[in-house]
């Protein structure tokens, strides 16, 4: 894109190049322009009238340009947006895209390589397979909650080791547990909160006693019993 005196001295110079700026362009006042004179300027290029459109970045979204079989860019391209809007405006068979300057970590070849990735992972969207996969995944995740769960009903085994029965069951439902926090209250105690993860559910304890090691307990314990009630509910 170029600025208001490099604009302004080539469409001066050239009988078959007109210019195309927004409105409210902070460039050479002489040569803003409403809306409706830069679509009139489009559509003498569409028939032919000109051949040659100088713009600032308002034609890259919005307007109606007709094919051209050559684009040159004066300014770097940020992302793949603008590296869409450009080559956008490039569609005519054979055509080119120039780019005076590129940005050392993002350069043209790195951009294309993003926008291919971009446009094959749309490709190969399809919401009827992800469905279908999220749904089998969901059976997975039931099957395995539902044989683990004689491991909530072993109450002695809860009560001596809560901690390593969470464990066992999170390993077995490959679930992820979390320790969201561990602190020393004001009145000495500790507290605890800790946090089970899984695809069907998330869950959480809090503990609160003299020692760590106790409080986690305490916090694993409330996450088994929770657990527990909800495969009651869901008839496991």
């Amino acid at each position: 894109m170029l600025n208001g005196s490099t604009l302004d001295s080539i469409t001066h110079n050239f009988q078959l190049i007109c210019s195309v700026t927004a409105r409210n362009s902070k460039i050479t006042p002489s040569i803003k322009m409403t809306s409706s004179e830069a679509t009139r300027r489009i559509e003498k290029f569409r028939k032919g009238d000109i051949n040659v459109i100088v713009a600032t970045s308002v034609i890259e979204e919005g307007l109606d340009v007709p094919e051209a079989n050559v684009v040159i860019s004066y300014d770097c391209l940020k992302d793949t947006v603008e590296l869409a809007q450009r080559f956008g405006r490039a569609r005519h068979k054979d055509s080119s895209l120039t780019l005076m300057t590129e940005r050392r970590d993002r350069p043209l070849a790195a951009l294309k390589d993003a926008k291919k990735l971009q446009d094959n992972i749309i490709k190969e969207f399809d919401p009827v397979q992800t469905q279908k996969t999220l749904m089998s995944r969901q059976q997975s995740q039931m099957d395995r909650e539902r044989a683990a769960a004689p491991l909530l009903t072993n109450r002695a085994k809860i009560e001596r080791s809560p901690l390593e029965s969470l464990n066992i069951y999170a390993a077995k439902t490959k679930a992820v547990l979390k320790t969201e926090s561990l602190a020393q209250r004001p009145d000495g105690t500790f507290c605890c909160k800790i946090e089970y993860v899984a695809m069907s559910r998330r869950i959480g304890g809090i503990g609160v006693a003299a020692t760590k090691k106790r409080c986690k307990h305490e916090a694993a314990l409330r996450i088994l019993e929770q657990l527990h009630d909800s495969d009651k509910r869901r008839g496991l």
